[in-house]
């Protein structure tokens, strides 16, 4: 005869995933922004940025003038989400130079997340049609690349300099390259076009739905997004900080359980206070903090990995103690909101900005 002893922290975690496979589809299909057929492209003027948008180009515009390229565009997609394109070239080269910065909020139930990816890339565009991008995105994408729109990722090249030497040497074994537009009607038009085929591609691989004003995320997509949440190694993660990250994920409760609250009973037991609830609050402090920890060293999927340092990891550690209350779970949810108000706080993303030109393409 087999016996499952499962302690509450495990059943919270279960119970925790089963509730997103049965409810995040439907949530993500609700939540869903449409994609538009035709983007709706605002060029702004250097007045329109926010003082933190500013802050956060400055420091580009300095290191993309080393390497003679300067900031010719800034513009968003007004039907489209939150996003905000700053657009470089350089006279004497094909290649042109981006930061793109997209914003995406979601609400399932009474929780609201804010994500935010800021990436560059070096874009160059080919005669034959082909074009290549070599980026830093660091968070995987969900959908499939067209083959005439080569993409490089180089998710931890976070020096543009660097990040030009790997497109240049791709770039010589593709053809005959086509100066890079500068002014918006042709950046617009370029990107119009590509937005065309690229969508067109995801419907046919089932990626999108077609619809009368544009395009629908599909369920196929959604389920590769879910499994990718629940599947940890599944997305991109910095390996130097995923192993600080299990280190003291793992550490900080471990430590607390062998050490810390053998000294705390010695001394409660002294003074002669009841020991159960004092012993209980140090040890949730300490996924607590354990959890926020891994919440701000991690971008993706904290909320997998906090359960898997603050209760795998310990239980390997300390050995096996089940418990009435779900320490795990408890850090997971830290490092959840951990990681929103870390999102928040460098949010650069805002509304109301004054558009130069309203062009559509």
């Amino acid at each position: 005869m087999f016996a499952l002893n499962l302690d509450t922290d495990l059943l919270v975690f279960l119970v925790t995933v089963g509730t997103m496979l049965t409810s995040s589809l439907p949530n993500l299909r609700r939540t869903a922004i449409p994609i538009p057929a035709d983007c709706d492209f605002e060029e702004l003027s250097p007045e329109a940025l926010t003082e933190k948008q500013r802050q956060f180009l400055e420091p580009y515009d300095k290191k993309l003038a080393a390497l003679n390229y300067h900031p010719v565009l800034t513009y968003h997609i007004k039907n489209y989400g939150m996003n905000l394109v700053h657009r470089y070239i350089n006279p004497g080269d094909p290649a042109a130079f981006m930061i793109i910065i997209v914003a995406v909020k979601t609400k399932v139930g009474s929780v609201e997340s804010v994500n935010q990816s800021a990436f560059f890339n070096f874009m160059t565009e080919f005669a034959d049609g082909k074009s290549l991008t070599t980026r830093n995105m660091k968070l995987k994408t969900l959908l499939d690349q067209p083959p005439e729109l080569l993409v490089q990722d180089c998710p931890y090249v976070d020096d543009p300099a660097a990040l030009k030497n790997r497109h240049d040497t791709r770039a010589r074994s593709l053809g005959t390259p086509l100066p890079a537009p500068s002014d918006a009607a042709r950046v617009f038009d370029l990107y119009q076009k590509q937005h065309h085929r690229f969508s067109d591609y995801q419907v046919e691989r089932g990626s999108y739905l077609r619809t009368n004003t544009g395009y629908l995320v599909s369920d196929k997509t959604f389920w590769r997004g879910i499994r990718n949440f629940l599947v940890p190694f599944a997305e991109r993660f910095s390996t130097p900080k995923l192993l600080l990250a299990a280190i003291l994920g793992t550490g900080i409760p471990s430590v607390t359980c062998l050490k810390l609250l053998p000294m705390a009973l010695h001394e409660i037991q002294a003074l002669g206070a009841p020991a159960a609830p004092s012993l209980t609050l140090i040890l949730a402090a300490s996924y607590v903090l354990a959890g926020a920890i891994v919440g701000l060293l991690l971008d993706t999927n904290v909320f997998i990995w906090a359960f898997l340092f603050t209760y795998v990891g310990v239980h390997l550690i300390t050995g096996w103690w089940p418990s009435f209350i779900p320490y795990g779970a408890i850090a997971a949810v830290a490092a959840y909101y951990a990681t929103q108000l870390s999102n928040r706080q460098r949010l650069i993303l805002r509304p109301a900005v004054v558009p130069i030109a309203n062009r559509r393409i």
